[in-house]
């Protein structure tokens, strides 16, 4: 196949440009990277043509453009997909993606040379309010890209790389990757001391630690941070989604209540807080219409804010609590619908989540074939470990359930090692749960009891909910054991003369 020649046109070298972001030999015979290849070596004029692009596609203000250049021509998803998913018909897409383009090179040439960009205050604050709708829509390695160029091109600026740090520390703290995201706030933390601006330092210092009581309710369980004082609403909300998490519904209902006022200009937490509140209605009235008013609400915010993940999140959890209250086949359908209408124009991690939440959820009051096929297509999507693993688990479940021993067996078992050395603590006990009744069916008593004992250890990383679970699982397991022993003494010796 012939190579592409970029300097056929402006919207081929536009494109050639855009497609080999990460590969500096295909760059070079670039016209739009030439000035940056004739001043600097192969490595360093990439990595600026790079950030000069990332910084153009972030300026734009058309967010279907931006949409259209990220997902069709930096993360290769197929074009009929994104024009289904943005509404556009075949002609449309066209006459917009070649738009796009035109956009993108005007803003690409605007810097006069290929360096880190010193970006103005509008600029920065649309920088990091896009890297935010990239992530909370799933597309994180566009959001990391553009924050970690923020905080290069802004190091000088305190607040400004503060609140990039602390965004990059969120990314990873929901990528499972606990110790990047201790980094990140750390290097916030040791900014945040020398902004002279008070209600910014107050401002960032309140996300840093809702961001902390994050990182401590992932790392070290829910109850680790339930009794931490909340100096502002972001760190309210964060206790207060843990405090739900360790069983209290009480104190999560009153921080929501002191605090959840606050957040009435912040977007983003806005919607958090509405979810949070349709969750613990669920929780606290279970037979109540409230939980579903709240969704829908959060839905529609979301939505008109481009808060295009925590949208999914909602009308997903919306169509899980309609069949959890009814237990209908007409809202089973409905929420099976849901999760079957996901396809590739959805980024791949917002797909990842909803196939390993229907396989919890199918797991509980559905169908385990599929949750099984579920959790395989979680897996297979998995951008982590910690998610290839716990999708592994819940396949483990689903094939107990389906009766077939010997392939959950084997699979809980190697998941559970796996979970261990990696230090995943919320996967070994699931994992080990079921290991633990295979175990037991199995007839190897002893050691059923130490994986359900290990599970127990490590239950309290999750929720209080798992935690009753597995010690009610415990306590089944080995008060059946202790139920025949106590039989075996009381009984008559057979073998005895009478």
């Amino acid at each position: 196949m012939p190579r592409s020649d970029p300097a056929r046109s402006k919207y081929c070298a536009t494109r050639h440009l855009l497609r080999y972001l990460g590969n500096p030999r295909e760059l070079r015979r670039n016209p739009l990277a030439s000035e940056a290849f004739a001043r600097m070596d192969a490595p360093s004029a990439a990595l600026a043509v790079r950030r000069r692009a990332l910084d153009a596609v972030a300026a734009l203000k058309n967010q279907r453009c931006v949409a259209i250049l990220l997902r069709v021509d930096v993360e290769n998803h197929q074009p009929a997909l994104v024009a289904r998913d943005l509404g556009l018909s075949e002609r449309q897409y066209h006459r917009e993606r070649r738009r796009a383009h035109d956009l993108f090179h005007e803003a690409f040439i605007g810097y006069a040379r290929p360096q880190l960009a010193v970006v103005d205050d509008g600029f920065a604050e649309r920088a990091l309010r896009h890297a935010a709708s990239l992530a909370d829509s799933g597309e994180t390695a566009s959001a990391r890209a553009i924050l970690c160029d923020a905080i290069g091109s802004r190091s000088t600026d305190a607040a400004f790389a503060s609140d990039a740090a602390i965004r990059l520390a969120t990314i990873d703290l929901w990528m499972h990757r606990y110790a990047d995201a201790a980094q990140w706030l750390q290097c916030a933390n040791s900014r945040i001391a020398g902004i002279g601006d008070a209600p910014a330092r107050v401002r960032l210092r309140d996300a840093h630690d809702a961001a902390s009581c994050m990182l401590h309710a992932f790392a070290d369980g829910p109850e680790t941070v339930r009794r931490h004082d909340p100096p502002g609403y972001r760190t309210a909300i964060a206790c207060a989604d843990a405090a739900f998490f360790s069983g209290e519904a009480a104190r999560a209902r009153t921080l929501l209540q002191t605090f959840g006022s606050q957040a009435a200009d912040d977007e983003a937490f806005g919607v958090d807080l509405l979810l949070m509140q349709a969750e613990l209605a669920n929780f606290t009235v279970p037979r109540s219409t409230l939980g579903e008013e709240l969704f829908k609400l959060a839905i529609e915010r979301a939505a008109a804010t481009g808060l295009r993940g925590r949208a999914l999140y909602g009308e997903h959890h919306l169509h899980v609590t309609r069949w959890m209250r009814s237990r209908s086949p007409r809202d089973r359908a409905a929420y099976r619908a849901l999760v079957d209408s996901v396809n590739a124009a959805l980024p791949r991690r917002l797909r990842m989540y909803l196939a390993s939440s229907a396989a919890d959820i199918e797991l509980a009051i559905g169908s385990a074939r599929r949750a099984l096929r579920c959790a395989q297509t979680a897996r297979a999507l998995s951008n982590s470990k910690y998610e290839c693993l716990s999708a592994d688990a819940l396949a483990a479940s689903a094939q107990f359930k389906l009766q077939n021993l010997p392939e959950a067996r084997e699979l809980a078992a190697a998941t559970a090692e796996a979970a261990r050395s990696a230090g995943y603590p919320r996967i070994v006990a699931l994992a080990q749960r079921i290991n633990a009744q295979t175990l037991h069916v199995f007839g190897r008593r002893r050691d059923a009891r130490e994986a359900i004992e290990e599970s127990l250890e490590c239950a309290r990383h999750s929720s209080a909910y798992v935690a009753a679970q597995t010690r009610l699982l415990r306590d089944r397991l080995t008060g059946a054991r202790r139920d025949r022993r106590r039989r075996r003494t009381e009984s008559p010796n057979q073998s005895s003369p009478t």
